[in-house]
């Protein structure tokens, strides 16, 4: 490989993004300026020609230490590079990335799709693993909804066939921004009262507004004037994630968040996503949970963990 990875401006990196196909949301231009403007972290882009790009996330825990993290990255342009290459390139990437300067913290997570490579490259790099990786579920969406419904758990179809017939809920897909908003705000509260992690309702309603009125969309479960059940949607590459959500009683009774996530993927066939993340699975803190998000027939992935120097 005869270029280099040089640091480069924040519009060509969103171009450049803009044509990955596999594009980890935490390396999405719109989910990184967000989390520029909600944690008043700097965002450097990296660029390996127009073959890869990482951003790297540079910020002060308690306002002094300094740490810079590489979140899911690099990103692999089409067409990508051997796995030679990768290795060789990922690791160019985090010594310009991370520097050799032993003040501060730095961390590494790479995508499932490095898992690989990561532990050599992090022990060349000289970091050593600090987390264990964690499981997602990411469902493929079909073109025949036929089949998308097969592939459901036999007890999730059932109590979603029986939602449907009682049709106490009207479902609606929606890009109205107040729509996001009152998804957020509820998604917000549950996450203060269950005290799960997750990113901030507004970290997620910046990115939705930066990806554009066509990346992003919200389903609604309504009863009368008011919602019983939600999701947002955030399109990235060709693949999707389930960022938020959240389902009242009434909408649990009725399979209204069931109802919700067969409808985000009808939208997503219309829009030729290919896949949905449901994001992660916690058999242990969320059971009830994660037998939900496996319900729809998803297959899981382990995250490589997070390494740090």
């Amino acid at each position: 490989m005869t270029v280099e990875w040089s640091e480069i401006a924040a519009p060509r990196a969103a171009r450049l993004l803009a044509g990955a196909v596999r594009l980890p949301l935490e390396q999405s231009w719109p989910y990184t300026q967000a989390m520029s403007a909600e944690t008043g972290a700097a965002i450097r882009y990296l660029a390996l020609g127009e073959r890869a790009v990482a951003a790297v996330v540079a910020r002060r825990w308690w306002g002094l230490w300094p740490v810079r993290e590489c979140l899911r990255g690099p990103v692999w342009l089409d067409p990508p590079p051997d796995e030679a290459v990768r290795a060789t390139a990922t690791l160019d990437v985090l010594r310009a990335a991370f520097g050799r300067s032993v003040f501060g913290l730095s961390f590494w997570t790479p995508d499932a799709a490095d898992a690989g490579r990561a532990a050599h490259v992090a022990r060349v790099a000289g970091m050593r693993r600090v987390f264990t990786g964690h499981a997602t579920s990411c469902v493929p969406v079909l073109a025949d909804e036929r089949r998308q419904r097969a592939r459901l758990d036999g007890k999730w179809r059932n109590a979603l066939v029986a939602g449907e017939s009682r049709a106490r809920l009207r479902v609606r897909t929606t890009r109205e921004p107040r729509a996001v908003v009152e998804i957020l705000d509820r998604y917000d509260a549950l996450r203060r009262a269950r005290r799960f992690a997750g990113p901030h309702g507004a970290l997620l309603r910046g990115a939705a507004a930066l990806s554009g009125r066509d990346r992003h969309f919200a389903v609604i479960a309504e009863r009368g004037a008011g919602a019983e059940a939600g999701a947002l949607v955030l399109c990235h590459g060709n693949e999707a994630t389930w960022v938020a959500g959240f389902a009242a009683p009434f909408a649990r009774a009725e399979a209204g968040h069931r109802r919700v996530l067969l409808a985000a993927l009808a939208e997503l066939r219309r829009m030729g996503i290919a896949a949905l993340d449901l994001g992660g699975l916690d058999t242990r803190a969320a059971p009830g949970i994660a037998r939900f998000k496996l319900g729809l027939g998803g297959t899981v992935t382990m995250l490589p963990g997070t390494w740090g120097r």
